[in-house]
């Protein structure tokens, strides 16, 4: 595995030691690490937007900016490595 293949599978929430026993679910992890980073990136421009529209200063927007998509993407890396798989899928 490469550097970004390692960090997407960090951003997925995976415990890579165990990931990589398993070469079959790495593409998974992959995925699911890509979508919680560019779901943050996404987040983190549409906020400076809005405040772009707002503010003037440029460095409070990069300030919330960042800080709004570092939320963003820990609150959806814990979503997402927290998620349990059940046999039956009404009983989620």
């Amino acid at each position: 595995m490469n550097k970004l293949e390692r960090f997407l599978v960090f951003c997925s929430g995976a415990y890579l030691p165990l990931v990589k026993r398993c070469p079959g679910s790495i593409h998974q992890f992959i995925g699911i690490g890509g979508t919680v980073l560019f779901t943050a990136v996404f987040a983190g421009l549409s906020v400076g937007y809005a405040l772009f529209t707002i503010f003037e200063s440029i460095y409070t927007i990069l300030a919330v900016g960042i800080v709004w998509m570092l939320m963003i993407f820990n609150l959806d890396r814990y979503i997402v490595s927290t998620l349990k798989k059940e046999r039956n899928f009404y009983r989620n």
